[in-house]
């Protein structure tokens, strides 16, 4: 974790990307405190990755709370393992506090999990 500000949760949720009134569906493959990791096979050519710009991220999380997020890009690329596959880091300037309430208890999750996978307490 390091030069991180918050440990990533891994998730595998259904999302949407919308920039400039494209909107792009996807899923977030991860989250942090203060950003998240979005891929998608469907990115069209013609939606503009670059770093800095900014977007909404729109989720739903396992209980149905639809959380709509203002980010801004941090990077874009292909996959290293699958070229048919975009990826965007992004990073959530003022996080909502539905979405830090989310995190926190998907941090919480994860942490119980490793706890049984691990030394089998829970």
């Amino acid at each position: 974790m390091q030069g991180r500000r918050s440990e990533r949760i891994e998730v595998n949720l259904e999302a949407q990307l919308i920039l400039g009134g494209i909107s792009c569906s996807g899923s977030l493959a991860n989250i942090s405190g203060e950003g998240a990791l979005f891929k998608s096979a469907h990115i069209s050519l013609k939606i503009d990755l670059k770093r800095g710009e900014k977007l909404e991220l729109v989720f739903r999380t396992p209980s149905g709370k639809k959380v709509c997020l203002n980010c801004q890009i941090k990077w874009a690329s292909r996959s290293p393992v699958n070229d048919t596959m975009f990826l965007v880091g992004m990073e959530i300037p003022s996080p909502p506090q539905a979405y830090t309430l989310f995190y926190e208890y998907m941090k919480e999750e994860a942490f119980q999990d490793y706890l049984k996978k691990s030394i089998g307490i829970g």
